[in-house]
């Protein structure tokens, strides 16, 4: 177990040692980002309110931002399976 938590920590740190040197713009609004408030309501709940719900994040699929994933990171790391 040791040998794979150094593994993590080397390849973690391979992962975010640009973002370091070059940090991304601060984060303003530490409330759940607005790509993770989904609605997990029936299809036909969704229709009956459509108009009213148009403007909540929950139901406007909203796509992630870039380079804020875990996959992201994964992949900086090379630890994609």
């Amino acid at each position: 177990l040791d040998a794979i938590d150094s593994s993590i920590a080397k390849a973690a740190q391979k992962a975010v040692a640009d973002l370091v040197e070059n940090p991304p713009a601060p984060i303003t609004d530490m409330r759940r980002a607005d790509e993770h408030r989904t609605c997990f309501v029936g299809k036909n709940t969704k229709k009956m309110y459509g108009e009213i719900w148009a403007d909540m994040p929950a139901t406007a699929n909203l796509q992630n931002r870039a380079n804020s994933t875990s996959s992201f990171f994964r992949q900086r790391a090379n630890m994609d399976s």
